[in-house]
């Protein structure tokens, strides 16, 4: 698979973080040269193109494996919960600004579970909490706006715009 992401201006204090998963069933079965069964590592490359302040065009480029394992519990043992905290946090704010209020509680929840037993938990909830709240009252916000409507005729509907806060009557 292949991922582009312009960063635009990268600082040192930047994070960056990407996730992904296996291919269903179904696209592993039209891969006859792989034996997914008998796989222990993963390769990932990735391939970074900048400028530097004089203008140098460059490209770095990062080669690593990363250890398979069908263990869930060997897995969490092995995780990184600071990169895991920071693509959650990332994940949600990138949910909330496309609108999905609701998914983007339900992520920060499902995250707030896997870290509870984690020792950067502290972390997560200080980075979690302030997007957590906004997502509250934005969807307070949102209830208000939507109670506060003028009565309409019998037979209109009201219809929010995507992302928009203008209500359209149909």
């Amino acid at each position: 698979s292949l991922l582009i992401r312009p960063v635009g201006n990268a600082t040192e204090s930047q994070e960056v973080t990407f996730e992904y998963c296996m291919k269903t069933a179904e696209e592993l079965k039209l891969m006859p040269d792989i034996d997914f069964t008998k796989l222990t590592k993963l390769p990932f490359q990735t391939q970074i193109s900048y400028r530097t302040l004089t203008g140098m065009q460059c490209v770095r480029l990062i080669t690593s494996t990363q250890d398979v394992t069908f263990e869930k519990d060997e897995a969490k043992k092995a995780a990184n919960y600071s990169v895991l905290s920071v693509n959650a946090v990332q994940k949600t704010a990138k949910l909330a600004q496309e609108g999905k209020l609701r998914e983007a509680q339900a992520n920060v929840h499902h995250w707030g579970k896997m870290m509870i037993k984690s020792e950067k938990y502290g972390d997560f909830v200080k980075n979690a909490k302030p997007l957590y709240h906004a997502l509250q009252k934005q969807q307070i916000e949102d209830a208000e706006e939507v109670l506060a409507a003028p009565v309409i005729k019998s037979g209109a509907m009201i219809k929010k715009k995507s992302k928009a806060r203008d209500y359209v009557v149909s």
